[in-house]
Order: structure tokens, then C-alpha cells, then sequence
């Protein structure tokens, strides 16, 4: 616990955060029980799940101001998912996740021209799929990505899609892996449906809670200030005059993908609850998650072993490395760390040098563990020759495949 303690100080931020109370965003109840209690130990902020006993909808409770929340997004140095390295070449899993989406799309939609509108869309790697000679591709994104998507053949706008207004409504919106970040869904919604035109199609993503994969970084993460199951997310868009028509069964990832459209004869369900199945759920994944912190505590014993010492070097300068080291502080035998984005590369990050994984060769290292769960494979494909030559040591922290 020393160890751990030592490295929460390091790590500890002053800024001063507003938290408060709030009903549930979906349904209003303000009838829920707390689920999960966490820290992102990267920013020093504690942070609380609660799930709805009336909708089954799980959201941040106490929670701060959204405008909070946006300056940590803006903030080039948060380290959060909006800030990461994405590898897009062809078999990463950015790559395949965007196949995935839009073979799900073209495979259930009538048309294949029309306008689209990615609702936080980052750099625009999603809308490079559609032609640009059929389809006037717009882009709503308030983090800096959006200057990469600025360069290509995007209309951009840098704000939130709850301000955003367009001349015409769109035949596809696509809104992935962002509702679970956005305090007020049901506004989202409402906004999305107000600018799909009558026979267009609503694209959406977000991670499954009924679902959550066992990482070290957290599937109910600080991040994720909503958290869908189906029931809940049927529930959302019923409200907004949206009906779902096709989901995505043969998804690689924890998630819930799926089409809806406008059905102006929709009635509004009453909300089905499901929130004994997700409490129960959600203390499984906990024990498994503390059974998993295990299985790295004795899979990083071997960076004790003197043979190593001031050799060792970590591959990702980012918050899943921060997690790691708050489940074993060995950043005392850590010589530099290796990260594949350039913006990180010759800078510090812990006190430490950060280099590129190609300079590993000229690096006094015979020691590298791979620090993530989503793109440990891609990590391990970069430097596995230096491996295979027996010049160095690879340690993973997850199963082969992990997605």
C-alpha cells in the first residue's frame, strides 16, 4: 500500500472540482443506488457510478459541470482517449473497427450517396471511408482533432452538437463512441433526431454494460459518465421519436451498434429496469478486475529481478500506464518509456525520456513491458524482432487477441 500511496502523491493534481447531485439523466428518477466507486489516479479525481432503479441507466453521481469536464478534454495534456495515438494502417484495430461500422451500415441502408454528419468524429478517420464524389461529408468535433480533419474534405465545427445548426437536414448521422462521454444524452438525442431527415438513418455506438471487458484500464471508466445497456438505449431514443432498426450482431468489441430511424407513430414505452441484473454484473466484473491486478502483480515480479535493473523501459506514455503503476510502483527501475506518438517523443513523461520504439536498438534496454490493453498486439508486432534476435525481454500484460 506504501508503494501505491507514494505514486497517488505523484500524481496528485490541485485543481479544484464542483461535484453535485443530479437525477437520473434519462427518465429524471431520483430513485438510484450506488454501483461502483473508482479513481483516475492520472488525474486525481474520484469519481462514483449510480445506476437508475427506474430506466437501468448507469451515470456519474455526484457529477461534475459539463463545462469541467470539456476544459479536461481540451486540455492537450489530459490523457484521455481524445489525446491518444491511433494506429490507422491496415490491420490495427482502428482499421478494423472502421470496416465493421461501415460494412454494419451499407449492409442495412437503401442508399449509398447523400450528406453525412459525424457527431464527434475526431480526425475524421471514419468519414475517410465514405467517397468523397457522392457523399458531402460535415463534421461536428470541440477537441483538437478536429484540426486534422480541417485538412481534408470535411466541413468542420469545432463545438458540441447541442449548438451546432445546419441548412439541411442529413441522410446518415453517425454518432460513435461519444454518447457515453456527453452528460445530457437525452438532449443529444433530441438535437440528432431534430437534423435527420425523414427516411435518414442514425448510426450509434457505445460500449456495452452487460459486457465490460477486464483491463487494467477501467471499462467503467472515469471517461464514461453514461453507461447503455440495450433497454436503456431503446428507451433514450423511443423518447426522441426514434425506433431502432437493425443491430449489429457480429461485433469484435463490448459494444451496442445500431441503426434507428424516425418513426412518428412511435409510442412511448415505459422503461424496462434492469438494474438487479447490472448490480450483479457490475460486482462480478469487480472481483474479476481485483483477480486480474493479481495476474499483472505476478507477471510484473520479473522487473524486480536485479538482472534488469535500470534496463527496463515501458511501451506507452499514457494513463493505462499510470493504472499499471498504481497496481505495482516499479517506476523507480524504469530507464525511459517508448510511445508511438511523435507529439510524445522527446519529451518527458514521469520524469523519464520518452522515445520512439524504433530507437530501441540504440537504447540501453533488455527489458519492455507493453502498457495497453487495446493495442498491446499492434505494440508487440513493432519491436518483436528485437525479441526474436534475443536482444531484449517482452513483457504483456494481457492475453494475445485482447480487445
Amino acid at each position: 500500500e506504501g508503494a501505491h500511496s507514494s505514486f497517488r502523491e505523484e500524481v496528485a493534481m490541485s485543481s479544484t472540482r464542483h461535484f453535485k447531485n443530479i437525477n437520473c439523466p434519462l427518465c429524471s428518477s431520483s430513485d438510484y443506488i450506488e454501483i461502483y466507486h473508482q479513481k483516475a489516479v492520472w488525474l486525481d479525481i474520484e469519481y462514483t457510478n449510480v445506476v437508475c432503479k427506474n430506466c437501468g441507466f448507469i451515470f456519474r453521481n455526484p457529477t461534475m459541470d459539463w463545462k469541467e469536464y470539456l476544459q479536461l478534454y481540451k486540455d492537450s495534456n489530459n490523457l484521455l482517449s481524445s489525446s491518444q495515438y491511433v494506429n490507422y494502417e491496415e490491420g490495427s484495430r482502428s482499421n478494423k473497427l472502421r470496416k465493421e461500422r461501415l460494412k454494419f451500415l451499407f449492409d442495412n441502408i437503401s442508399f449509398n450517396r447523400g450528406t453525412i454528419l459525424d457527431v464527434g468524429g475526431g480526425d475524421g478517420f471514419l468519414l475517410d471511408g465514405f467517397d468523397n464524389s457522392v457523399w458531402n461529408k460535415v463534421m461536428v468535433e470541440p477537441g483538437n482533432l478536429a484540426v486534422v480533419a480541417m485538412k481534408k474534405n470535411i466541413e468542420v465545427f469545432r463545438m458540441g452538437v447541442e449548438v451546432f445548426e445546419y441548412s439541411k437536414n442529413f441522410d446518415v448521422i453517425m454518432c460513435m463512441g461519444v454518447l457515453e462521454h456527453l452528460s445530457n444524452p437525452r438532449g443529444i438525442i433530441k438535437k440528432m433526431s431534430k437534423l435527420l431527415s425523414s427516411d435518414g438513418y442514425l448510426l450509434l455506438e457505445v460500449p456495452n454494460s452487460l459486457t465490460p471487458n477486464i483491463k487494467i484500464s477501467d471499462f467503467y471508466s472515469f471517461e464514461h459518465i453514461g453507461g447503455f445497456t440495450f433497454n436503456s438505449l431503446d428507451f433514450l431514443l423511443n423518447t426522441k421519436g426514434l425506433k431502432i432498426v437493425s443491430i449489429d450482431k457480429n461485433t469484435q468489441f463490448p459494444i451496442l451498434r445500431i441503426l434507428a430511424k424516425k418513426d412518428d407513430y412511435l409510442k412511448n414505452k415505459e422503461p424496462k429496469s434492469n438494474y438487479l441484473n447490472i448490480i450483479d454484473i457490475v460486482r462480478k466484473y469487480m472481483y474479476r478486475r481485483k483477480s486480474f491486478e493479481n495476474e499483472i502483480k505476478e507477471k510484473l515480479n520479473v522487473v524486480f529481478d536485479t538482472k534488469y535493473r535500470n534496463k527496463i523501459a515501458i511501451y506507452g506514455a499514457g494513463n493505462h500506464t499510470y493504472q499499471v503503476l498504481n497496481v505495482v510502483n516499479f517506476l523507480d527501475k524504469v530507464s525511459c518509456f517508448l510511445d508511438s506518438d511523435l507529439n510524445k517523443q522527446d519529451k518527458q513523461f514521469l520524469g523519464k525520456q520518452v522515445f520512439s520504439p524504433d530507437e530501441l536498438e540504440f537504447l540501453d534496454i533488455n527489458l519492455v513491458v507493453l502498457s495497453s490493453g487495446n493495442y498491446q498486439d499492434e505494440m508487440y508486432k513493432r519491436i518483436k524482432n528485437f525479441e526474436e534476435q534475443g536482444k531484449i525481454k517482452i513483457v504483456k500484460l494481457y492475453p494475445e487477441g485482447t480487445i
